[in-house]
């Protein structure tokens, strides 16, 4: 939630002009990951002149945790998040346009950096069956009109989509220095191998957590221990359609006490203020993000977290849920995802996120061969789209200065 008008987006680093010489041209670069970080390194990589780019995505399609559903488009209903949803700042416009400001010769210009129409997000908020005063005064925030965060990454990223290469899971990322050259290798799930002059793992931090992905050599203790500190909880989300409207704006489930802040379960109408065909179109949704509120539930399969969330709304309005539920509900289970894990990461020291920023490997100069970018490694937006973008926009910088390639400040 966003209190106060707070605005949570970092100020992201300009980028420099085009590089048009062999450095630029013939650098093998593989990307991991084709996420917000990894379409905004590649992105970035592009601008700079950077041709021999390659993202490499162990799913079927590309947004990492950003996810749509349109379950709602055959009555003319708009597309919904079923990932990230809100933008997290009353300025959302002003997010948008530094996400991808710079990358094409005219969208350093915030005039032409086109911004989908944007709603006030101001619920009423209630916790549990009583409504918070305070809270509904405090909250401000914007969200997507007619569209999705899924939808805008897509249209707003359309110039390095064909960089993508689809399920293509990578096992193990081998890097090391030699008197001839510079070489990371990377195993695919399939036994085959890539070659690269630098990567750009940007992977969420459970698949590093749980080595799904290895690295050769092995991670130092204190990046091992970055990793122990940085918790990534279990999380999910769950639409249902209902054919009457029974429930508030946005409402907090359970206790505020005895657990982490950010720890929540909370039960919202995902179509408020957006704009609709018919009136008759209701959708309930319920999202909880960490181990007290998601952690067991996360283990059911999806018919089982449907009926126990159902449950839930059950008890707070009085058995309506199952009364006036349509069909079956859409589940995105995010910590049941092979190559997810989790919801993101909860607040923690920065000098752990900033010791999983650095680069591993060295080229005989004592630059780094391996980088990596994500929500985990922000030192001050862990969580947000903007924050994992602007990473991914450090990272491909530092790899440019990496080969001798003047970009300015990259922090």
């Amino acid at each position: 939630m966003e209190l106060f008008g707070h605005h949570l987006c970092p100020e992201f680093p300009p980028l420099p002009s085009r590089i048009d010489d062999n450095t630029a041209r013939d650098t093998n670069i593989i990307i991991i990951g084709a996420g917000v970080s990894g379409l905004s390194a590649a992105a970035t990589l592009k601008q700079l002149g950077f041709n021999k780019v390659v993202i490499l995505e162990a799913s079927n399609q590309i947004g990492g945790r950003l996810k749509s559903t349109s379950f709602l488009n055959g009555d003319g209903g708009p597309p919904l998040d079923i990932g990230a949803e809100w933008i997290h700042s009353v300025k959302g416009g002003e997010v948008l346009r530094s996400i991808v400001k710079g990358y094409d010769d005219d969208s350093s210009k915030d005039d032409v950096v086109v911004v989908p129409e944007l709603i006030e997000y101001k619920p009423t908020i209630f916790h549990n069956k009583s409504k918070s005063r305070v809270l509904t005064w405090l909250y401000k925030e914007t969200k997507f009109k007619n569209t999705t965060w899924y939808h805008w990454l897509v249209s707003n990223f359309e110039s390095v989509l064909d960089r993508v290469e689809l399920n293509t899971p990578v096992t193990n990322v081998s890097y090391h220095h030699t008197s001839s050259n510079d070489v990371v290798t990377l195993t695919m799930k399939d036994g085959t191998t890539r070659t690269a002059d630098r990567v750009i793992c940007t992977v969420p931090l459970q698949i590093l957590k749980e080595e799904v992905i290895t690295f050769t050599p092995p991670f130092t203790d204190e990046r091992m221990e970055a990793l122990t500190n940085i918790q990534m909880p279990p999380g999910f989300r769950v639409l249902f359609r209902m054919s009457q409207k029974f429930y508030e704006g946005f409402t907090y489930v359970g206790s505020f006490f005895g657990h982490q802040a950010d720890d929540l379960l909370a039960i919202y109408d995902p179509l408020y203020g957006k704009e609709l065909s018919k009136n008759d179109l209701h959708v309930i949704a319920c999202v909880a993000i960490g181990p007290v509120n998601a952690g067991e539930m996360s283990k059911l399969s999806d018919e089982e977290l449907g009926k126990a969330l159902l449950a839930k709304i059950d008890e707070l309005y009085d058995g309506k849920g199952s009364k006036y539920v349509v069909g079956e509900p859409i589940v995105q289970n995010w910590t049941a995802e092979p190559y997810v894990r989790g919801s993101y990461t909860f607040p923690a020291p920065k000098k752990y996120r900033k010791e999983l920023g650095k680069p591993i490997g060295s080229d005989g100069k004592g630059k780094g061969l391996v980088y990596f970018a994500g929500e985990h490694t922000s030192l001050t937006h862990h969580s947000l789209v903007p924050g994992a973008a602007f990473e991914g926009r450090r990272a491909a910088l530092e790899v440019a200065s990496s080969l001798g390639i003047d970009v300015g400040t990259t922090q």
